[in-house]
């Protein structure tokens, strides 16, 4: 399973009226709850609080971002993307929901794109580790091996703790078996 970093913080809004105020805390106090949820697991605890702050209180691009990674980490891949595109509707430079889209991608068996998605999210952010892993998978399925174990390098660099990097610049490349 992909282990996320998750960067995306809650859209910081210009000064509101008191009474946006106390709507847009209460949506940042949620996103921060639905955010310790999915590091601890719990993806589908998530995913109701990120529905119920967007419901409350309006869609951020960070809570959005959020709903999609609990989505594709259900296996809601078509629903996952809707929210990453929703998350770019509303802030077209955010990084995480183009990391998203790349992982949507790859989940769909299409690596050429997947590994542009990567590309531009990694233009915005190069040592985002999320990035750089799915550019190395998109780049391994792709039989492209030197340049994703380049990849993966770059992710073992950017987060020396990350042990799937490690475990997937160790694999071997699958073996072409020539049929009679």
């Amino acid at each position: 399973q992909r282990g996320a970093l998750l960067a995306a913080a809650p859209s910081k809004q210009a000064a509101a009226p008191p009474g946006r105020a106390a709507a847009t805390g209460d949506r940042d106090r949620a996103y921060d709850q639905a955010l310790r949820l999915y590091r601890d697991g719990k993806t589908g605890e998530a995913l109701e609080t990120a529905e119920m702050a967007i419901s409350r209180w309006g869609a951020t691009a960070a809570l959005r971002t959020l709903a999609g990674w609990c989505r594709l980490r259900g296996g809601a891949v078509k629903e996952a993307e809707n929210d990453f595109r929703a998350a770019l509707v509303l802030d077209p430079g955010a990084v995480e929901p183009q990391v998203g889209i790349g992982y949507v991608l790859l989940r769909r068996g299409v690596p050429r794109q997947a590994e542009e998605a990567f590309s531009l999210a990694i233009r915005r952010d190069a040592g985002n580790a999320d990035a750089l892993k799915g550019l190395g998978m998109a780049l391994r399925d792709q039989k492209k091996y030197a340049a994703a174990a380049d990849a993966f390098r770059a992710v073992i660099r950017a987060a020396p703790d990350d042990h799937e990097a490690e475990t997937l610049l160790d694999a071997k490349p699958a073996t072409l078996t020539v049929t009679r």
